[in-house]
């Protein structure tokens, strides 16, 4: 939806939300190539609970078919020839999805962006799983509560935002580190330079989905050469207009892309960008939040 081919890798049940979810995947124009079916085990499945002030908490299931994600000639082809991957701490909770990730990171080009996006989520993450992957990235992005947690396995002091992020960059030789803080929009530190974009006001109707937009919509203006400034207020302006919207994915019009992206029909090549998800089903939302008492 934001121009480029995006090619989830996961693994699916054999069983009614596996076909459900490879379905929504076609519906919405996305290749389904990545995602193996699991005959011995079922599609992951997960709880979201939206709190009065927009947050969403999660539940997740356990021994799923993600933690299984098998190694293929699709995900060596696609290790191979894509610009940007994108993983997180949960699909790797599990070691056989774990080495397949770690196995695509290092058969990825070396110009390849591997964006880390740490999506602490429960019990599921740890110090030493953390640091490892950061020494497989090139870009992280953290939100406001992992960025406490994350700052505490490497240094003892009580560093301001700007001067951990640099620490971050300094110690894991990061090319981007991106911190977003919710209503208070986000801070991408580069090697060269610092920039902030103080949010977009929206009504909220929920949360889930607008990490991952803003992580969608950074690589993007990454791999087109935007100015990092341009970068975060694009980034920023999508995961607005995603906690506008219900659901995760709604629709973005071209027309917004394009305005946002100003996309040359001269464009030579299409961004190929797979990242890895643990792909579930929503089984339950419980939503106590009124959106019309809370603006950001």
């Amino acid at each position: 939806m934001l121009g480029a081919q995006a090619v989830l890798v996961s693994c699916v049940g054999n069983d009614s939300y596996g076909k459900q979810i490879c379905d929504i995947l076609g519906e919405k124009s996305m290749e389904a190539k990545g995602v193996a079916i699991d005959s011995q085990h079922s599609t992951g499945t997960v709880t979201v609970t939206i709190d009065k002030e927009g947050r969403a908490k999660y539940s997740i299931a356990d021994d799923v078919a993600w933690d299984y994600i098998p190694w293929t000639n699709v995900l060596a082809n696609l290790a191979l020839h894509d610009n940007a991957v994108c993983f997180g701490t949960l699909a790797q909770r599990h070691p056989q999805s774990l080495n397949i990730i770690r196995r695509f990171l290092t058969s990825a080009p070396i110009s390849c962006l591997r964006v880390f996006d740490v999506n602490l989520r429960q019990n599921y993450y740890s110090r030493e799983l953390v640091l490892d992957s950061l020494k497989f990235s090139n870009v992280l992005k953290i939100n406001n509560e992992e960025l406490a947690i994350l700052a505490s396995y490497i240094t003892d002091k009580n560093l301001p935002e700007f001067e951990l992020l640099n620490e971050f960059i300094r110690v894991f030789n990061l090319d981007i580190v991106a911190l977003t803080k919710g209503k208070d929009g986000c801070v991408i530190a580069s090697q060269k330079e610092i920039v902030s974009c103080p949010g977009f006001k929206t009504v909220v109707k929920d949360t889930v989905g607008a990490g991952d937009a803003f992580t969608a919509a950074m690589i993007l203006g990454l791999l087109k050469g935007l100015e990092l400034q341009r970068v975060a207020n694009i980034a920023c302006q999508i995961g607005a207009y995603v906690c506008s919207q219900s659901g995760a994915t709604p629709p973005i019009s071209q027309s917004l892309v394009q305005d946002l992206y100003l996309l040359s029909s001269k464009q030579k090549a299409t961004p190929n960008l797979p990242a890895f998800k643990c792909l579930r089903l929503n089984r339950k939302v419980e939503n106590n939040y009124d959106s019309s008492k809370r603006k950001i």
